[in-house]
């Protein structure tokens, strides 16, 4: 409907669309959308693949409004994802490290789509680097021509992103390197932060629990090395007893070989 209404207007129209799926709780979806999921034996990635069929089909009804309204000559698709899977199932990010809650590449690298007549450059994998955030400059550029410049920074000094425009049309380089996260160190160490108890329910809270579990794994870290130091200790008892009590035997048993020869030896002398 918000499609259909914007095509007789003359100034941008930017649509920003949040699916819930797929996404938990991962539930089957109708049988419509779940006989095009994958064949696995796996229940959980079949409907996680039926969840996924479902997002393209409505994908699909608002790339078929824009065509018969006539605005996909002039529209710009972005298809991305946030962050990468749950290190569980039904994701799979490999063969890449770690995934969702993470700053290893499983966690930080997503995939992304796009899609437009006005690209120059089409049918390739662009490999550049790109962020989340760059897709504000490249809009707005897209929107009215205007490029995000240096006079344009300085008044929004909050805007991290840049232009990615000749990146993804092109195929040309705009960055060199990506900021993952910053976090001071004292704050790191410590967990804490100013009102931290105030805020116990938010993100502080969050990192607050963070330290202490960290703390809970540090101490069960060092009980288990106590008990295998002194579990050690206990071996190395029973084997050095045990080393007495065999060389003990073998003394007793070779003496009494001895006395035996000795024996033997007289009893073979008077015969």
């Amino acid at each position: 409907a918000v499609v259909s209404t914007q095509s007789t207007g003359s100034r941008p129209v930017f649509i920003y669309l949040a699916y819930q799926t797929p996404h938990g709780p991962y539930e089957t979806p109708p049988k419509q959308y779940a006989q095009h999921a994958i064949k696995t034996p796996k229940r959980s990635r079949r409907t996680y693949s039926g969840m996924v069929s479902a997002m393209d089909y409505g994908i699909g009804e608002i790339v078929r409004t824009l065509r018969i309204t006539g605005q996909l000559d002039n529209t710009l698709i972005v298809f991305s994802s946030d962050n990468g899977g749950v290190m569980a199932e039904p994701a799979c990010n490999y063969p890449l490290r770690g995934g969702k809650k993470s700053f290893y590449e499983g966690g930080v690298r997503g995939i992304s789509l796009v899609s437009s007549p006005l690209l120059q450059k089409t049918g390739y994998v662009n490999r550049n680097l790109h962020h989340i955030a760059d897709w504000f400059p490249t809009f707005r550029f897209l929107a009215n021509g205007r490029k995000v410049d240096k006079k344009w920074r300085k008044k929004n000094k909050e805007i991290d992103g840049v232009n990615i425009w000749d990146s993804i049309s092109l195929g040309e380089s705009c960055r060199k390197s990506v900021l993952i996260n910053i976090m001071r160190r004292d704050r790191y160490e410590t967990g804490r932060e100013e009102n931290d108890d105030e805020n116990e329910t938010g993100y502080s809270g969050t990192k607050r629990r963070k330290t202490q579990l960290r703390s809970i794994v540090e101490s069960v870290k060092n009980t288990i090395h106590e008990n295998y130091i002194e579990g050690t200790e206990i071996i190395d008892e029973n084997i050095v007893e045990g080393t007495e009590t065999i060389d003990e035997n073998i003394v007793e048993g070779t003496e009494t070989i001895d006395e035996n020869a000795v024996q033997g030896t007289e009893t073979i002398d008077e015969n």
